[in-house]
């Protein structure tokens, strides 16, 4: 398992890259903070607004989106998001009407089919994107250059097997092929306290192992989203090692800042 290696680009915009997906020569990026134009509480590099009182304002957000679609190569592509609701749904970009959710265990949200935590992506000149602060990040490249996902899994998604309804979701649509992944920043295990009932539902999702049991116990989603992945076949899987509760230099974090914060975006785009 390598490191995710960090990329400065001239404008100052700070970001992560895989160097397994790299070799690939898929377009993808897991954002920092580092390099935009919002201020304080939301400084710098903010690409989304949490569901709090306090909100960035919509036209630093698509600046920022601007200036790391530009670091990553891609000011040519479209990029494409979801409504991330927690959950194990899977959504592809299918045509300019946008994603569409094609692999689902639950009935579909009222008025919106839309609402997934993994994108896939199919086709050049596009990005899928997910947000993220705290939660675990995961980029899928299947490894001919053709096929790629971008997941949010929070306790929730991993508990609900958001992962691996991804895998099966490229699985369906490009066959039994091989795959790399990469694990971007998340909140530390030791950071990360639960309930009981997180830590049941782990166990019931045979994720004991990401648990460290204790007084309270405590949830290492980064290796919960390995786990599942290895569980998919991935084998081949980069990680950040970095917990964005304690670095408030670089990222945003939902638990550290009590929801006034700003989200990060991990993406990913087929080589062109």
């Amino acid at each position: 398992m390598a490191e995710l290696l960090q990329v400065t680009a001239p404008s100052g915009v700070v970001f992560l890259t895989s160097p397994a997906i790299t070799e690939l020569g898929y377009i993808h990026g897991f954002s920092t903070r580092i390099g935009g134009v919002s201020p304080a509480p939301f400084n710098a590099l903010n690409l989304g607004n949490a569901a709090s009182a306090l909100q960035d304002s919509a036209d630093h957000i698509s600046e920022n989106r601007q200036r790391f679609q530009y670091a990553l190569g891609a000011e040519n592509h479209r990029l494409y998001t979801v409504s991330q609701v927690h959950g194990a749904s899977v959504a592809m970009i299918g045509s300019s009407l946008g994603p569409q959710v094609v692999y689902r265990r639950a009935p579909p949200a009222a008025r919106d089919t839309c609402h997934a935590d993994a994108l896939i992506v199919k086709m050049p000149k596009y990005l899928a994107g997910m947000q993220t602060a705290d939660c675990v990040p995961i980029l899928i490249a299947r490894t001919d250059g053709r096929l790629a996902a971008v997941v949010h899994a929070g306790w929730r998604g991993l508990a609900a097997g958001v992962i691996g309804n991804c895998i099966a979701a490229l699985k369906t649509i490009g066959g039994d092929q091989v795959f790399r992944a990469a694990i971007g920043p998340c909140i530390g295990a030791n950071r990360y306290e639960v309930g009981p009932e997180v830590a049941l539902a782990f166990e019931k999702a045979d994720l004991r192992a990401a648990i460290a049991y204790g007084d309270k116990p405590h949830v290492d989603l980064a290796l919960a989203a390995q786990i599942e992945l290895g569980h998919g076949g991935v084998t081949q899987i980069d990680s950040a090692h970095l917990c964005t509760y304690d670095r408030a230099d670089w990222f945003y974090s939902h638990r550290r800042d009590r929801g006034v914060t700003g989200r990060m975006l991990s993406v990913i785009g087929l080589p062109l």
